[in-house]
């Protein structure tokens, strides 16, 4: 479990000890109105959770010191999907306490004179756009993106619910300090990330030079303008493309930096939906702003010095390509590492480069294309020799499903938790 997991988790039992202290007489309350108990824990569980997603997708600096964007990320859901099931349970306990009464339905769904209530149906509502476009809806991310800058202003109502509406928060002193505290740090983060960031955070000015295309991946070169970007090996960045012909949407998305030098950096993007398919039509020249960089995974590989296993899949290949790049250009070996990468169709860009890679630095490399040689399967890749040596750190890199599939595999051969590195290209949810 990662830091800002413990965090929110501690948040929660705070939470829960100062609702619990703000009852005289709690296991009679709980006794003679246990829906009402239910009702308003969920609240709380719901309101702590969801001004902790604001403050998780802020990517606020002081996070990355804390843990990875990628453990943020896994951190983001979680938070994300209690509270949301802590608020439907809050609405819904909140209508069966008053059934069957038609008013039941009405009271808190439909907005009326009432301001406390009318300004939490629209936080309800504008939540529930935010988990259905996500956990459900299929759409461009251009789109998706609009509709969850829209729908986060829903923090702004749920604030004011907060503040404004009878209950223990309003009567019980430490629990209204705690929460109007959670939620302002959330309404910080909020307004950090949709108003200030762009002015804050140092970004690098770049030119497009050469765009290279085979099959699905497509590597794109650019120059700096003038400061480069202090990238690390395996680290990666955000960046955004002022296409000229306007092929491409003027979003922020993050890719690895394969390489760099002291004016150039280069990224691969793999064709996933409408914006990666389209990107290798930016003409040459275009501008790129890029922000960043972001990311651990790089250091903690060049800062082991045991034995290590790198499992890269798809175009997680990436950061283990940029620091095998790294060792090759400054002639240093490591006779410590196997690599391992699997694809599913043949690759043309990135196994020629690290055959040769390999030869220099000593890495023991190994290749499989699934949709020839079938699934690579945990068992079969790694030796048991490998695994049951505990001093081993593994590093995996890839789409979510092998990542889970791999982790298991050595959590049941007794590998430590702290020995798997992982790195997940999924960070869609932090961009709310």
């Amino acid at each position: 479990m990662n830091r800002t997991s413990l965090l929110f988790l501690s948040s929660i039992a705070i939470t829960f000890v100062l609702w619990i202290l703000s009852k005289e007489h709690f296991v009679l309350f709980v006794s003679t109105d246990t829906l009402k108990a239910i009702t308003q824990i969920c609240a709380l569980i719901g309101a702590v959770g969801y001004f902790f997603t604001y403050i998780l997708s802020s990517k606020l600096p002081f996070l990355e010191k804390i843990t990875s964007l990628d453990q943020l990320y896994k951190t983001h859901r979680l938070v994300g999907t209690l509270a949301g099931a802590g608020i439907l349970l809050h609405v819904s306990s909140l209508i069966a306490r008053l059934l069957p009464l038609p008013s039941a339905f009405t009271l808190y769904l439909i907005p009326s004179t009432n301001l406390s209530y009318n300004v939490g149906i629209l936080a309800f509502y504008l939540l529930l756009v935010l988990l259905i476009t996500t956990l459900y809806a299929n759409l461009p991310y251009h789109i998706w993106k609009l509709i969850h800058k829209l729908a986060s202003f829903g923090i702004l109502f749920a604030f004011l619910h907060l503040l404004i509406i009878p209950s223990d928060i309003s009567t019980n002193l430490p629990l209204r300090i705690w929460m109007i505290g959670i939620a302002t740090l959330g309404m910080i983060a909020w307004v950090y990330k949709e108003f200030l960031e762009q002015f804050i955070r140092k970004s690098f000015e770049y030119r497009v030079t050469n765009i290279a295309k085979a099959d699905d991946i497509t590597v794109i070169t650019m120059q700096a303008q003038k400061d480069s970007i202090p990238a690390t090996p395996g680290s990666f960045a955000f960046f955004t493309f002022y296409a000229d012909n306007k092929v491409v949407t003027k979003e922020s998305h993050p890719f690895t930096i394969l390489d760099t030098n002291a004016n150039e950096l280069a990224i691969a993007v793999k064709n996933l939906g409408d914006y990666t398919t389209l990107i290798s039509y930016i003409p040459v020249g275009s501008k790129v702003v890029v922000t960043g960089p972001h990311g651990k995974f790089g250091k903690r590989i060049l800062a082991t010095k045991e034995q290590q296993v790198w499992i890269g899949a798809g175009i997680g290949i990436t950061p283990f390509y940029s620091v095998a790049s790294y060792l090759q250009k400054r002639g240093l070996s490591h006779h410590s590492i196997d690599l391992f990468y699997f694809t599913s169709t043949p690759d043309k860009i990135f196994h020629p480069t690290l055959l040769a890679s390999a030869k220099e630095t000593g890495i023991k490399y190994t290749y499989a294309c699934t949709s020839i040689s079938g699934r690579q399967l945990p068992s079969n890749l790694l030796s048991e020799d490998t695994v049951s040596n505990k001093k081993v750190t593994y590093f995996l890199c890839g789409p979510a499903g092998m990542i889970s599939a791999y982790s298991e595999y050595l959590l049941s051969k007794g590998v430590p938790q702290k020995r798997i590195i992982t790195e997940a290209f999924e960070f869609k949810s932090l961009e709310i």
